[in-house]
């Protein structure tokens, strides 16, 4: 079981992602803007990030840079959008984004690639 931050604005994409998610056993939190998001990723929680491309505040790259620059503990990130181009890729890719999904998107194939992301960041337990 990960630990599952959705940040997004859309509360029916975010309840679609919660009830896909919980079915595999991943347990779920969800944030609405940029400081939320931005705080909750800071306490270093989570497993997986699923990112919307523009929160209110600021836009999926941005926070991510941010984070970046404070060395916050930031989990793999998918970065979902309904707008594509090169750039636009390149730039999430450089900011710290592991993966770029296009909205709208096919769940099953979404919350494997997500499983992907969880399985390659896996660390096994510190044994004392």
């Amino acid at each position: 079981m990960a630990k599952i931050l959705i940040a997004d604005d859309d509360a029916t994409l975010r309840d679609m992602l919660r009830t896909a998610f919980e079915r595999t056993g991943h347990e779920v939190s969800f944030s609405e803007n940029a400081d939320e998001t931005i705080g909750l990723v800071r306490e270093g929680l989570f497993d997986l990030l699923v990112l919307d491309i523009s929160l209110p505040g600021k836009s999926g790259p941005e926070i991510l840079s941010q984070l970046k620059l404070e060395n916050a503990p930031v989990p793999p990130t998918m970065i979902l959008s309904s707008k594509v181009s090169h750039d636009l890729v390149h730039e999430c890719l450089e900011a710290g984004a592991k993966d770029f999904v296009i909205k709208p998107f096919n769940m099953p194939v979404l919350i494997q690639r997500a499983a992907r992301l969880i399985e390659k960041n896996w660390k096994p337990p510190v044994r004392r």
